[in-house]
């Protein structure tokens, strides 16, 4: 059957459009670096990849819940052993006030420093992270030890979801150990003001309670920050693998890429030069 002029024009204008097309979806890819210009192209990977991005958001997420987690530890390990220090001083001026060759004026002395270890505790339990009070409880807003050291706050621990069945204490309670020692370290100063020498040796040994407690304290913390970082290398290694996956259902091989496109060029300019040849008119004036 004889093809009519019109016939071949149109079949050679639909070939030369369709490697034109096919050449600019390769240069786009190689632009781009994705396998896939829109997800109709590759319902499969793009479904993929909208998985894979949910998963690497909520990694996102929890990675910052744990730097403000990891931020409140820091804080709260801080403010302990600045506590333990203050009570470790606590000890070694009790001890020289019960030494027979300490006069009144001397006792004094020793008072007035611990009543500035008293202030140094009150300013501790009231320490805060991001607005937040670390030692009130759930009262995060409100400071939990007022000018005359009562507690403000509660006994109900704030905690943070590691995972299923973990949870790990961010935000606690002042009186597990400080409004303890904030009271002993008042006996002390009361004591000593009074010359009562048996009262003060009684409230050593509590003093000494009171250190151990928060040596205690301070190694539970560093325990949950332990835990914290192991979590968190965990969801690194999740992450990195995660990213792989997604940059292997997205992302082009750049030299096959190159290759590809390099061939559709060759075959346009292939295709154009068949047409010429093939009509004494390009091909061209019929588009």
């Amino acid at each position: 059957m004889r093809i009519s002029t019109f016939q071949h024009a149109n079949w050679t204008k639909h070939e030369i459009m369709r490697v034109q097309t096919s050449v600019a979806e390769n240069q786009q890819k190689v632009s781009s670096g994705k396998k896939y210009l829109r997800p109709s192209d590759e319902p499969l990977a793009a479904g993929k990849t909208l998985a894979i991005g949910h998963a690497l958001r909520h990694i996102e997420q929890m990675e910052k819940d744990i730097t403000d987690v990891k931020n409140v530890l820091s804080n709260t390990e801080g403010a302990l052993s600045n506590l333990r220090q203050a009570l470790d001083r606590t000890n070694t001026l009790v001890l020289q006030a019960l030494n027979g060759t300490q006069s009144p004026e001397d006792k004094k002395a020793i008072a007035h420093e611990v009543a500035s270890l008293i202030k140094q505790v009150k300013y501790l339990g009231n320490t805060q992270y991001d607005g937040r009070y670390i030692f009130g409880g759930s009262k995060t807003e409100t400071a939990p030890y007022d000018d005359n050291g009562a507690y403000q706050g509660d006994d109900q621990s704030v905690t943070w979801k590691l995972n299923e069945g973990y949870d790990v204490t961010i935000f606690q309670s002042g009186n597990k150990v400080i409004t303890p020692a904030l009271r002993t370290l008042e006996t002390i100063y009361e004591k000593l003001n009074t010359n009562d020498m048996a009262g003060v040796q009684t409230a050593l040994a509590e003093n000494r309670r009171n250190t151990d407690n928060v040596i205690n304290a301070i190694t539970e913390v560093g325990a949950i920050g332990s835990t914290i970082q192991s979590f968190s290398d965990i969801l690194g290694t999740q992450k990195i693998a995660l990213e792989e996956s997604r940059s292997a259902v997205e992302n082009i091989d750049m030299a096959e890429a190159i290759s590809d496109l390099s061939y559709m060029n060759a075959t346009y300019q292939a295709t154009l030069q068949a047409v010429s040849m093939m009509n004494k008119v390009s091909i061209l004036n019929y588009m």
